[in-house]
């Protein structure tokens, strides 16, 4: 995992998520560079909120694991709505929904604005960026090699 977490380009500190259950594991996690996510007792992954396992119908308390931030793009869109309650990108931004390697899915954005549009089947790597005085999960986005310094 990627411990540097850059302020986040795409929304505002108000945007932050609750430092609460069911979130405070997750979080407690991200904090120190780590996607610590829900599974149920029996290994199956789990929602954050999920009360009862969809696939063996155990509803023991979930226990908690670290897992790879590598996933898959599932499907993406851009946004060309700007909400400025919360976001304080003035471009069309990305929302990807990817799978983990756990079986985990995840809503994310990106890191920095990218250059070019996610399409279902790439491979992604997470990393943090800070919203409010939290770290979240976004695509990591590679520099392009004609903007690498030294290039």
């Amino acid at each position: 995992m990627v411990n540097a977490a850059l302020e986040d380009w795409l929304v505002l500190d108000a945007a932050a998520p609750s430092i609460e259950e069911p979130l405070l594991t997750f979080l407690d996690g991200t904090a120190r560079g780590e996607l610590v996510l829900p599974f149920c007792t029996n290994g199956h992954p789990l929602d954050f909120d999920q009360g009862r396992c969809e696939q063996d119908g155990s509803t023991e308390q979930p226990v908690w694991r670290t897992v790879s931030s590598r996933a898959t793009v599932i499907a993406s869109i851009v946004m060309h709505r700007t909400e400025k309650t919360f976001v304080k990108a003035v471009v069309p931004y990305p929302v990807i929904e990817v799978e983990l390697g756990s079986g985990h899915r995840l809503y994310v954005s990106t890191d920095r604005e990218p250059e070019r549009n996610y399409q279902a089947g790439d491979q992604v790597e997470l990393t943090f960026v800070v919203v409010g005085e939290t770290r979240i999960p976004r695509i990591q986005v590679e520099e392009p090699k004609n903007k690498r310094s030294g290039q």
